[in-house]
């Protein structure tokens, strides 16, 4: 929110400000905030409306976390599995055929 500001406005921002002065700026931003003040009724009433579901989502959150710690601590899981055994010999494993060899091996059992 921003008041409309002429030339003896910029240059009046650089001098120590009197009574007077202060009174002119407090009269200006009012006049510049009256006029927006639903609209500012309306983004608070957004961001009070997301903080209340942060903070419900945060206290769930952390039930959750609490209640799995005190599950985990109640039923410890079995330690891990072995891992399956693995062969040491290694796979073998045919290059694969291109369509060009698929189509000659056809064309020969054919003719």
């Amino acid at each position: 929110i921003t008041p409309d500001l002429n030339l003896d406005d910029y240059l009046g921002l650089f001098s120590n400000p009197t009574q007077s002065d202060i009174g002119y700026w407090m009269s200006k931003g009012e006049r510049s905030t009256w006029p927006l003040m639903s609209l500012i009724k309306n983004r608070c009433v957004v961001e009070f409306a997301l903080e209340d579901v942060y903070q419900q989502l945060r206290t769930i959150m952390l039930q959750g976390r609490a209640a799995k710690h005190q599950l985990q601590q109640q039923h410890p899981l079995p330690p891990p599995l072995a891992p399956p055994f693995v062969s040491s010999t290694p796979l073998h494993h045919e290059p694969s055929k291109s369509a060009s060899d698929i189509l000659s091996m056809r064309h020969k059992s054919m003719g």
